[in-house]
């Protein structure tokens, strides 16, 4: 039950874009890393703060590796 349990809740996971933990999600939006508090927490008090130039320019980075479904 407990391994079923796992196996569904990662599979959620992965199909939700979660990739590591912890990831925080906040308005639809993910956070990743233990580290990142401080970031969801200003963007729980500003949410412009994904907006602005310099998120917009890592925003545009391609994409440097994939989780592959299967």
């Amino acid at each position: 039950e407990v391994k079923d349990a796992l196996r569904r809740n990662t599979e959620d996971a992965a199909a939700r874009g979660i990739f590591g933990v912890p990831t925080f999600e906040a308005a639809g939006e993910q956070f990743w890393g233990a580290d990142a508090l401080g970031f969801v927490n200003a963007y729980l008090a500003d949410a412009t703060v994904l907006g602005n130039d310099e998120m917009r320019r890592i925003d545009a980075l391609p994409v440097g590796a994939m989780r592959k479904g299967g």
